[in-house]
């Protein structure tokens, strides 16, 4: 009988380390026959700022949004430090509820959440974290 090997390709991280797969199937299972270890597409260190961005962009796709106390112990500053003026604006626009230890989208700002997350995620130059956070 034919052996079937159901593949999934994800973008796994750690830290500040990033990685994923190779994405063509054929080539990741000749790597894979070839070196016994799956190899890898893309590996690569992220920064305090690229860390934070995602976290909130996979924090507000759930319901219970991001928690500042989470955010703030892998981040090292707060979700209002790095994001206040947005979050300010987004939450008088109605597409976000903060109250200080969670940030999240509202069914509006759901159905919105792409743009959302752009609005939020464009800080201005000189704002949100620094190093000295890191």
């Amino acid at each position: 009988a034919a052996r079937v090997t159901v593949i999934r390709f994800v973008i796994s991280a750690l830290g500040d380390r990033r990685w994923a797969n190779l994405a063509d199937h054929k080539q990741y299972a000749q790597a894979l026959e070839r070196c016994g270890v799956a190899p890898l597409g893309m590996d690569e260190v992220t920064n305090r700022e690229q860390q934070s961005d995602e976290l909130l962009l996979m924090g507000l796709r759930l319901d219970e949004g991001v928690a500042d106390a989470r955010f703030r112990a892998r981040i090292g500053g707060g979700l209002y430090d790095r994001y206040g003026p947005m979050i300010d604006d987004l939450v008088a626009r109605g597409l976000l509820l903060f109250d200080g230890g969670k940030l999240r989208a509202t069914d509006e700002g759901f159905v919105l959440l792409d743009t959302v997350i752009l609005e939020l995620c464009r800080v201005p130059t000189g704002g949100g974290l620094t190093e000295a956070h890191a």
